[in-house]
């Protein structure tokens, strides 16, 4: 501005003392015919003064306040686009995360297991398992053959002092065989349950070492499956045992009831027909016993074969929709918490250079406040502050210019408009427009916020 003025003063000078001269020798002069002047009326100047700003900055912010933890960059520092420049201490915010990620590779992990179907040791479980309610059913329908004979026996038996005394002997050395060892039967069906048990027993463990590094309720649920299992496993391992140290209990029974149907029959023959009818009513009593057990081993079967034969046809469309779903939803989990700890996160939205930072680590930070501003230094241009709207309507988009910097005296640097502000602002009650001026060429000595003065020509 100031030399603006020296210019237009060294101008006012000149025209006042070219006048001055020539009225002076007009009236020394004779006169002469007058001619016609021609006034040539040169091009307008019109000047702004501006700022170097880039074409591209920010004033960055954090969306979750807190306490600055870490400040990764200074000023003048170049970044790189999505670089983390600050962040804010959020313990609470990295644990939701990482539990939102335990909870995706649990339910990642389900869903393969479901997808994957039954594993062969499960199958072979399930098959053992069918072949131990077969065995049983076995045994228990041998032990209504001997229920029914043995009311048979008691129903036609003669009240005769010699015959019962004859099958109370055999009732009573029936009932010591049993006593003295155990029947391969009921071996048989202890040992398929051993095996039975082991090969969950082996499951167990194999999902327990393949999900206990999950921790949490997942883990927890895999260790009580694994110590139920064992405890199984050795239950199955004492009934095995116990049945090779002796008979079943049912059968036990059976010959109890017929050493006592014995000594009813023989009591019979003593004192009457009053004991032949306890004899006959015991023996029902065991038959039905027996029938009983039947059906529950039955039942045993049915479902043995039931689940084997769903294990064999794998997981069902809905299974895996539903394994799915838990996956979508731990997804979403996780995302959702990843979205709340990024806003403790401040990253550079483009590539650019640090211009200043107003922060330090340990203080506290309001969401939403400026904490570092960011520029693209690569492309800088001139914003005016001050064209007048005396002077806007002059300038068109296109016009060339001239650029000096009060850094760079004796400098011109060539500029285009490439934009003007479609609404004025007001500073100190003067109504101005900014312009927008590109430069053709890009000084290294330029910087960010230096003053600027935009020379336009106009009215040519």
């Amino acid at each position: 501005m100031k030399r603006f003025g020296i210019i237009i003063g060294a101008l006012v000078l000149l025209v006042a003392g070219y006048y001055g001269y020539t009225a002076y020798m007009a009236g020394q002069a004779e006169p002469t015919p007058e001619a016609a002047v021609v006034v040539e009326v040169g091009p307008e100047m019109i000047w702004a003064s501006g700022t170097l700003l880039p074409a591209r900055w920010a004033s960055l912010g954090f969306e979750a306040g807190g306490r600055l933890g870490e400040l990764r960059v200074e000023e003048g520092q170049e970044v790189a686009a999505g670089e983390l420049l600050a962040l804010v201490d959020a313990p609470d915010l990295e644990h939701g995360v990482a539990q939102a990620r335990a909870a995706l590779a649990l339910a990642q992990a389900q869903l393969a297991q479901v997808k994957a179907g039954a594993r062969p040791g499960e199958i072979a479980a399930a098959e053992a398992q069918v072949q131990s309610a077969e065995a049983a059913l076995a045994g228990a329908q041998a032990a209504v053959s001997t229920a029914q004979a043995n009311l048979e026996a008691a129903q036609a038996a003669a009240p005769s002092a010699e015959a019962a005394q004859a099958a109370l002997a055999a009732a009573e050395a029936e009932l010591a065989r049993l006593l003295a060892g155990p029947r391969q039967e009921a071996i048989a069906v202890a040992e398929a349950q051993v095996q039975q048990a082991a090969t969950e027993l082996a499951f167990a463990q194999s999902q327990f070492d393949r999900l206990s590094w999950v921790g949490g309720e997942a883990a927890e649920q895999v260790r009580h499956q694994r110590d139920a299992a064992a405890a199984a496993h050795n239950t199955a391992q004492a009934q095995l045992n116990l049945a090779q140290a002796q008979a079943t209990k049912e059968e036990i029974a059976i010959a109890e009831a017929a050493v006592a149907t014995a000594r009813a029959q023989l009591a019979q023959a003593k004192g009457g027909d009053e004991a032949t009818e306890a004899q006959v009513t015991s023996a029902e009593a065991g038959v039905e016993a027996a029938q009983a057990q039947v059906a529950n081993a039955e039942a045993g079967v049915a479902q043995a074969k039931a689940q084997l034969d769903l294990l064999r046809a794998g997981a069902t469309p809905e299974e895996i929709a539903v394994a799915q779903a838990q996956v979508d939803q731990a997804q979403a989990a996780l995302a959702q918490a990843e979205g709340a700890l990024d806003k403790a996160r401040l990253h550079a939205r483009f590539a650019g250079t640090v211009g200043q930072v107003w922060v330090r680590e340990g203080e506290l930070v309001a969401p939403g406040r400026p904490v570092i501003i960011l520029g693209d230094l690569s492309h800088l241009r001139v914003e005016t502050t001050d064209l007048r709207e005396t002077d806007v309507a002059k300038v068109a988009v296109g016009q060339t210019v001239e650029v000096t910097f009060d850094a760079l005296p004796g400098e011109v640097w060539q500029g285009t408009v490439t934009r003007i502000a479609p609404m004025s602002t007001v500073e100190q009650g003067s109504t101005n427009y900014t312009a927008i001026v590109e430069l053709e060429r890009v000084d290294p000595r330029l910087r960010w916020g230096m003053t600027a003065f935009v020379n336009i020509e106009v009215g040519r």
